[in-house]
């Protein structure tokens, strides 16, 4: 394991963090890994397209006709009106 040193961090943003431990339960170290662990975790930009580039491919393609994302969206919220 590493050990990582912040050094002048604002007041305010140590306050919000240790507030945030509290409601969760934690030690301000314990928030902290924690953010840094789901901060980490999350794919890069190239990571992420590259994943929307084989969804896509994945996808039959759009025909005239068709409804498009747009008119989809327009009828699922009109439909709760």
């Amino acid at each position: 394991m590493a050990t990582l040193t912040i050094r002048d961090l604002k007041p305010a943003i140590v306050r919000r963090l240790k507030a945030k431990a509290r409601a969760n339960q934690r030690s301000l170290e314990g928030e902290i890994r924690a953010l840094l662990e789901r901060e980490a975790s999350q794919p890069s930009m190239a990571e992420w397209l590259a994943g929307a580039a084989r969804l896509r491919r994945s996808l039959p393609p759009w025909k005239p006709g068709q409804p498009t994302a747009a008119e989809l969206v327009r009828a699922g919220r009109d439909e709760d009106r």
